[in-house]
């Protein structure tokens, strides 16, 4: 092979790698003031504003691929253990979940975006912590790694039971 196209081809490679690193983290939240944000509009202050979402609802936003369901499965045993909480899942591919992905502003790409009473942002620890993406260390895209665990989740559900 031709050394010029193999650093073309290498070149484009690590172009391509920066293009997608910067989109997944320009919406990844950042911790300011002890709040999560966004660079969009602010999903975690958007969430239950205007809306009477019962307090209780967990709705869980997931894309239909692997990675993304395998999350979405291992959440599940955890929700169970409070059967207090009612669950809606929603597929971000399917046109019936168009009205409340529009409702809770997802206008970025996330695997995963999980809402407890109409609210993805908690203090946990006295971390703030956002229910976007995957969670830490179990993340098939490490850019796509949130800011939270599966721990977090069990202790926001502790704490709202």
């Amino acid at each position: 092979m031709d050394k010029k196209f193999l650093l073309a081809i290498i070149l484009f490679a690590l172009l391509a790698a920066g293009f997608f690193h910067w989109q997944a983290n320009k919406s990844q939240p950042t911790i300011e003031n002890s709040a999560v944000q966004t660079n969009d509009q602010t999903v975690a202050m958007q969430t239950a504003k205007n809306q009477s979402v019962e307090e209780n609802l967990i709705e869980i936003f997931y894309l239909p691929h692997p990675p993304a369901l395998a999350i979405v499965e291992k959440i599940e045993p955890i929700i169970a253990e409070f059967p207090n909480f009612k669950v809606i899942k929603y597929n971000f591919d399917d046109p019936a979940s168009k009205k409340k992905v529009a409702e809770y502003n997802l206008v970025n790409h996330y695997p995963v975006a999980i809402f407890i009473g109409g609210k993805n942002s908690f203090m946990v620890d006295g971390n703030a912590v956002s229910l976007l993406n995957f969670p830490q260390g179990d993340a098939f895209i490490p850019s796509y790694e949130g800011v939270w665990t599966y721990e977090d989740l069990r202790k926001i559900l502790t704490s709202l039971k």
